[in-house]
């Protein structure tokens, strides 16, 4: 089997980050005022690219080297700025949030 890059996973915890940045927002302010119609926008254009490659998702999990760990977690560093054994947390419970959201998604398209 090929080996898989990293690229849909990165694609779909950037969809995620969006999502929580936006709910941590929304719940802080209490209500959706204008503001937030960008942070909309900002999920809305991350969909596309993080639902287009999903069913690679789970080859891309099973293969992940120590290199592909380290470019995930650097990833989450740049794009939320926390150090890096937080960084190492978030992937970990990432990875095993996506392959059983996955799993869900494939019991329910049966």
């Amino acid at each position: 089997m090929e080996h898989q890059k990293v690229e849909e996973l990165k694609d779909m915890l950037a969809l995620v980050i969006e999502l929580v940045d936006s709910a941590q927002t929304i719940s802080t302010e209490g209500g959706i005022s204008m503001t937030d119609i960008g942070n909309l926008w900002n999920i809305v254009e991350r969909v596309g690219p993080a639902f287009r490659g999903v069913n690679k998702i789970p080859a891309e999990i099973a293969d992940l080297d120590a290199e592909e760990c380290a470019e995930l977690i650097a990833f989450i560093m740049e794009e939320i700025s926390i150090e890096d054994v937080k960084a190492k947390l978030v992937v970990n419970k990432s990875l095993k949030a996506l392959k059983a959201a996955y799993e869900v998604y494939l019991e329910v398209k049966a």
